[in-house]
């Protein structure tokens, strides 16, 4: 009975902790480990508060499959259903060619973003830039949160953020429980939790993707814009690109702030209209959204020792048909193909983690853009 008495005693005092200093660890359990998930999904927008991101006249993408195109050999829909696919979408010359939706997610599904987000909060920030919100790129973090106003700190800019050099003491892992990363994702404290991680390297010198980069950026937008990021997100690209479903963000619910560095709930057709955004050099049925300047710093590589990455885009200038890419957890991918006039989007529940070396990218993404390339070659 003593013995019994005293791991009761135990038990309580270490659920007691894991409260007091965890308070995001019980909601991480209940919403993936009791569900038989190891991490966040993509469908679990319910779970979550957010904020719709409004459309306007729905634009639907023009379809015009051929017989010669849009079929799916049978080694490659094998790949795509092992891979956990949702939604495996082919554009071309502004054209739907191929669409393929995989169990119960049809065209008007909306999932998790993940970090697709990342880019498309890049892209917000450039349109503040163009709309007089931001100064530009190089202006200093420390103007909007004088917490950053130290010596190693005081030199961090929204490029640095943009282009993952932060140097902030940030762990990125979607799967340890206790984690920023994971506090961040099913807390309620995000501004706070954002504030309290400290710049330790030098910003602007090297690569380290942190999705409390992106964070900071969301909370300065948040700061200099007139509206929510989410009605910004509506009225600068969802309702002039003619997204075809209302989407949601979810926010935090503490400082009523979107999860800036992800988070979208959309379509996978929605998604992959900002794939072809960049394919047009921001223009959109004769109207100029964003600046082509913007994008192409977006393509560019931020630091030659990490070639994978530009400022908000993955890249791969290297492989045989150069690609770049919007990427999630999970293996949420919108891939544009300039040199093949080409835009994937590929939605779904696994990815194959491990980098690939020499190549740059996820192993899987190339399985997807040979799969595409082959289908429409």
């Amino acid at each position: 009975m003593i013995i019994v008495g005293i791991s009761l005693v135990v038990t309580i005092l270490l659920l007691f902790v894991l409260h007091y200093f965890f308070p995001y660890f019980f909601k991480a359990f209940r919403l993936t480990i009791l569900r038989g998930h190891r991490t966040a999904t993509i469908y679990d927008l319910p779970d979550f508060k957010s904020r719709t991101i409004f459309g306007g006249v729905a634009l639907p993408w023009p379809t015009e499959p051929r017989k010669e195109m849009g079929q799916l050999s049978s080694d490659f829909a094998k790949k795509l259903a092992n891979m956990k696919t949702s939604a495996f979408l082919v554009a071309q010359n502004g054209v739907m060619v191929h669409e393929s939706y995989y169990d119960d997610h049809s065209k008007d599904t909306l999932s998790n973003s993940f970090s697709i987000a990342k880019t498309i909060v890049a892209l917000l920030a450039g349109k503040a830039i163009e709309d007089g919100y931001l100064a530009g790129l190089d202006q200093r973090v420390s103007t909007f949160f004088p917490q950053y106003n130290y010596p190693q700190a005081d030199h961090l800019t929204i490029r640095d953020l943009i282009r993952m050099s932060s140097g902030m003491d940030w762990k990125e892992n979607y799967y340890l429980p206790l984690n920023e990363t994971t506090d961040a994702y099913y807390g309620d404290r995000l501004s706070e939790l954002i504030l309290s991680r400290k710049i330790l390297q030098q910003p602007g010198k090297e690569f380290n993707y942190q999705s409390g980069n992106t964070q900071l950026l969301g909370m300065i937008l948040d700061q200099v814009l007139p509206m929510s990021l989410s009605d910004y997100l509506s009225e600068r690209f969802w309702k002039p690109l003619g997204m075809e479903q209302d989407a949601h963000w979810t926010i935090d619910e503490a400082s009523d702030i979107e999860k800036t560095y992800c988070c979208i709930h959309a379509t996978a057709r929605d998604f992959m209209k900002f794939g072809q955004l960049f394919l047009q050099e921001g223009n959109w049925a004769g109207e100029n959204l964003i600046s082509s300047d913007f994008l192409k710093e977006m393509r560019t590589v931020g630091f030659a020792a990490s070639p994978q990455y530009g400022a908000g885009l993955w890249l791969d200038d290297s492989y045989s048909t150069p690609f770049y890419l919007m990427r999630g957890h999970l293996g949420q991918y919108v891939i544009v193909i300039p040199s093949k006039d080409l835009v994937i989007c590929r939605i779904g529940q696994k990815y194959r983690k491990d980098d690939n070396p020499p190549r740059l990218q996820l192993e899987d993404i190339y399985m997807y853009v040979d799969g595409a390339l082959a289908m429409v070659d």
